[in-house]
């Protein structure tokens, strides 16, 4: 993760970071016309998995030791269970 990634992703509140509610209330057409939905619980634990695999905490906040190795220890977002 680069530094400017890093400052951007304490910059953003992943509360925050979200798809518009149509995503989840409308279906989707599929090929052969039938319909899905996107449903929370699922895009909640793939958010969590894109998270974890760019070296975030599950919820999105970038963690204490990437921080720390970043040289990053006094920025405000630091958190005690950021690990």
């Amino acid at each position: 993760m680069s530094l400017s990634r890093a400052a951007s992703d304490i910059a953003r509140s992943p509360a925050r970071d979200t798809l518009p509610m149509r995503f989840l209330e409308e279906p989707l057409e599929t090929s052969d016309c039938g319909e899905v939905r996107l449903e929370e619980s699922r895009l909640a634990e793939q958010v969590r998995g894109y998270n974890l695999a760019r070296g975030s905490v599950a919820d999105g906040y970038v963690s204490n030791k990437r921080m720390t190795a970043m040289g990053l220890t006094g920025m405000r977002s630091i958190k005690k269970d950021r690990d």
